[in-house]
């Protein structure tokens, strides 16, 4: 988030950043194209909107742990918490891909 509000800054001089993140984008694509190839997923979609789907989802709930407990009075550190919220993560990007 840092990274973000000085535009990047230190990611741009850093090649070992972007590898890392091309390799799970290429994780995520071929995964996508099996299940869009056995017609388990629909096809059209982009592996960088999988992937970005999947870290939004699975970011916001650690980013902002904190003001989710006050405002909400969950905390998102909770073993049953986590576990509820993984399920729900993985029913919205599944209902997002399948077929």
């Amino acid at each position: 988030m840092s990274e973000n509000i000085h535009h990047a800054g230190h990611l741009k001089t850093s090649a070992l950043v972007g590898n890392l993140n091309l390799s799970a984008i290429r994780m995520v694509g071929k995964i996508y194209q099996s299940g869009a190839e056995t017609g388990v997923f629909r096809p059209g979609l982009d592996q960088l909107d999988i992937h970005l789907t999947l870290m939004a989802l699975a970011f916001y709930k650690v980013s902002n742990r904190a003001t989710i407990n006050v405002v909400f009075g969950r905390d998102m550190g909770v073993p049953e918490v986590r576990a509820r919220r993984r399920a729900s993560i993985i029913e919205a990007v599944l209902r997002f891909v399948r077929a």
